[in-house]
């Protein structure tokens, strides 16, 4: 997968603006508007720590989330939907961006809908992103979730519902897929829109979450400290490398127990720190393991080629007390277990 932050992925993106724009023009797509599309900041969440990639040095800091300004229908019912193999909704010879599974590419847009079967009821998803596995839960499993028990069948593209970590959490969560690999016409879709933009969760996806894959969270041993680096996690999108053997070289020397987020499934996330006080990890997926626990205090260490701050709200909506972001992008052992002391110690102070 190209890296959307090279000149290349840029030079798409603009060109495929173009083509968009005069396809709506020609009435072959019909874009979710500018107005559906505005957010504004609501929720705000206080941590200690760095600005990643903003040498300021360790501060108490707030982040806030984005929210749709005008609201949207958590479910949404449309009529003679053709649904391609990609996910993408069309109604005749227009493609509808809102009812479809991702924001669709050019070559998407100019395919010709063609009915193979047909389904009198199914429910579709509308997403964003879906390329990485952080992806899949904030963009399209925490909707699925959140309107559980559905109406109807889930119908997914194949080139999503074949990942294996998709297969795995649908058939945990209890959800009925059917594979799309033909173009099909739902005759009454019932489609599942997102509440929020990007990769932003609010309550009702955490809670939702909870609900299906951890009903029964252990508590904290007092003073306990776990790290979950991603070492040698390759990214499905994304060139990111942590100094992960560093870090739990300092975790180490605090007492911490250190574990590979790549143990971190669904299944087994709860055996891991489901009785942690602190967990440190990586940013990235893993962290959204915080609702598999109920930890006290996380520290997310980020490095600058990336940090989104999604992860925050999802820790605070699980009742996390005290939440720390730390720059590690460059810094040996010493260093990290410098900045890890200090957050422990703030913490420790009732300030988090």
């Amino acid at each position: 997968m190209e890296d959307w932050r090279s000149n290349k992925s840029k030079r798409k993106a603009r060109l495929r603006g173009v083509v968009l724009r005069a396809a709506r023009l020609m009435g072959r797509f019909e874009p979710v508007t500018p107005e559906m599309r505005q957010s504004c900041k609501t929720v705000s969440v206080r941590y200690f720590g760095d600005v990643p990639a903003d040498n300021r040095g360790l501060a108490p800091r707030e982040q806030h989330r984005q929210d749709f300004i005008l609201d949207r229908p958590s479910v949404e019912i449309a009529k003679d939907i053709l649904y391609s193999p990609a996910g993408m909704a069309w109604r005749e010879k227009t493609l509808i961006e809102k009812y479809s599974f991702r924001p669709p590419s050019v070559k998407q847009l100019f395919e010709r809908p063609q009915k193979k079967r047909t389904l009198e009821e199914a429910c579709i998803v509308e997403s964003t992103v879906n390329f990485t596995y952080g992806d899949w839960v904030h963009c399209v499993l925490g909707t699925i979730l959140r309107n559980a028990p559905l109406p109807s069948p889930l119908s997914l593209p194949k080139v999503i519902a074949d990942k294996p970590y998709v297969r795995r959490d649908l058939k945990l969560a209890g959800i009925d897929v059917q594979i799309t690999d033909e173009w099909t016409l739902i005759k009454k879709a019932h489609v599942l829109r997102k509440q929020t933009p990007l990769t932003y969760w609010t309550k009702d996806e955490v809670s939702a979450y909870q609900k299906t894959f951890a009903p029964d969270r252990d508590a904290p041993a007092q003073g306990s400290i776990a790290y979950f680096g991603r070492f040698d996690i390759k990214s499905e999108v994304h060139a990111r490398a942590f100094p992960s053997a560093e870090a739990a070289e300092a975790v180490k020397r605090l007492g911490g127990s250190i574990e590979k987020q790549e143990k971190l499934t669904a299944e087994t996330a709860a055996q891991y720190a489901g009785g942690v006080d602190t967990v440190i990890a990586d940013h990235g997926s893993g962290v959204l393991n915080i609702m598999h626990w109920r930890t006290k205090n996380l520290i997310e260490l980020v490095v600058d080629q990336w940090w989104v701050n999604n992860s925050l709200f999802v820790a605070a909506e699980c009742g996390v007390e005290n939440i720390g972001v730390i720059d590690v992008d460059g810094l040996n052992s010493d260093q990290i277990e410098e900045k890890l002391r200090a957050c422990l110690e703030y913490f420790a102070g009732g300030a988090g």
